[in-house]
């Protein structure tokens, strides 16, 4: 049988299809987008399908249930499964662990929306001991990508059912954790790392770029090609199984955005080199200062100047603040009297991107961009090293490149464009610079 890629719609003339062995298909991918009409039984992959299929090496469904009761190995290397409307399960989270062990062979597994909810009565140590049936963690020894997308903390019980190889990526979209999930969020993240001494952490990432309340975002990466295949804008990652491992880890934290700072302080601080800022919510910008801190080497800093309707500051009026005020020293004394490492003195590369320089701060009572030439100055009286300024999608002009250079070198990355000097604002005057459009 060759390899099908399925779209169906309200019927389902693929069903007679999935009572039928298929010894020779390789690649299954089902999609139901219009809700079952009244009636109509669900479309179910059954045990039967899957154990005639041996060669049946990838499968994704979205909107078709599989059948979790599987009691033989199978060869599957990837497993997809969305379910986004999908409300009432004919299977456990036992029963999902249980299959698992009849996969040894999966390399990548993405359960979205997929998992049933477990009794809220069930304290958590019974409910795990339930959820393995008291024997040991599934043993998925090639296992490479881990994603678990999910409502509540379930996506924990599952994460902590399984054994994983050092390698595995772990991708965690959570609607909401409440202040009991994060005990074992941090717990798990530690136990993960500890496999994985031979790999370094050495890119973070934090926040988002689109308004979500309360929502904690942020990524770990141990190779710089992970980070744009990582979305931070739709959710939508793009993984591959020989990739560098990392984690990405969101949910909606119920107004503990705090618990950002602990876990952060899981990955070692010395061997982060990059850290990415791009912090929408006010309750997120609350920790930006406590967030860099923590990686005193870092030698690369991008900034992302989100806006905030609700918040009166903008994140770029925030940083340029604290860049000026807290993350360079007001003299040098403060040097002596802090240390080094309270400024980062090991940063090479500052990017900031959407920043407006014009725009005047309430927090200085100066424009951003003498803010900016405020703190290369205040690093170059203190005897720190200045970085190189690398400015995108934002409108520059010639004098306040001039005034900088005074302290730095600067470059203009994608997106920029030239503002005329008589110009009072860096919005829709003068030109782009590359042809590109600003985002």
């Amino acid at each position: 049988m060759p390899d099908h890629g399925i779209t169906l719609q309200r019927e389902h003339p693929w069903l007679a299809v999935l009572q039928a062995e298929a010894p020779e298909l390789r690649e299954l991918m089902l999609s139901i987008h219009d809700p079952r009409p009244p009636g109509a039984a669900s479309l179910v992959i059954g045990n039967g399908f899957l154990q005639s299929a041996p060669r049946l090496a990838n499968m994704r469904l979205s909107g078709v249930e599989m059948s979790w009761h599987l009691t033989s190995s199978i060869n599957l290397r990837s497993l997809k499964l969305d379910y986004p409307s999908v409300t009432t399960f004919n299977h456990t989270l036992a029963d999902i662990v249980q299959s698992l062990r009849c996969m040894p062979m999966l390399e990548c597994l993405h359960l979205r929306y997929a998992i049933p909810d477990e009794d809220d009565e069930e304290d958590e140590e019974d409910e795990d001991d339930d959820v393995l049936g008291g024997g040991a963690p599934v043993s998925l020894p090639r296992l490479r990508v881990l994603f678990i997308g999910d409502i509540e903390g379930c996506c924990l019980s599952l994460w902590s059912s399984l054994d994983l190889a050092p390698g595995c990526s772990i991708y965690l979209e959570i609607d909401r954790l409440s202040a009991d999930d994060d005990v074992q969020l941090t717990s798990l993240i530690r136990a993960h790392l500890l496999l994985q001494e031979g790999y370094s952490y050495r890119h973070i990432c934090v926040g988002d770029e689109i308004q979500e309340d309360d929502v904690v975002r942020f990524s770990a990466h141990t190779t710089l090609e992970t980070i744009q295949r990582t979305s931070r804008r739709d959710h939508k990652h793009t993984y591959t199984t020989e990739q560098g491992p990392l984690f990405s880890i969101c949910f909606q934290a119920l107004g503990r955005t705090a618990v950002i700072l602990p876990l952060l302080a899981l990955f070692p601080q010395v061997v982060v080199e990059t850290l990415s800022l791009s912090l929408h919510h006010y309750s997120l910008r609350d920790h930006s200062l406590s967030i860099v801190r923590q990686f005193p080497a870092v030698r690369e800093l991008e900034v992302v100047g989100v806006k905030d309707d609700g918040y009166e500051h903008t994140f770029a009026e925030q940083f340029s603040w604290l860049f000026a005020n807290r993350l360079s020293p007001r003299s040098p004394d403060a040097i002596r009297t802090h240390g080094a490492e309270r400024y980062l003195p090991y940063l090479r590369m500052l990017r900031l991107s959407n920043f407006e320089f014009s725009e005047f701060s309430h927090l200085t009572g100066r424009k951003l961009r003498e803010d900016l030439s405020c703190a290369f100055g205040r690093r170059k009286a203190a005897g720190l090293s200045n970085p190189v300024l690398k400015v995108t999608h934002s409108g520059l002009k010639a004098s306040w490149v001039g005034m900088w250079e005074k302290w730095v070198a600067v470059e203009r990355g994608h997106g920029c464009w030239r503002i005329n000097e008589g110009a009072e604002s860096d919005e829709g005057e003068g030109e782009k610079s590359d042809g590109e459009n600003s985002e």
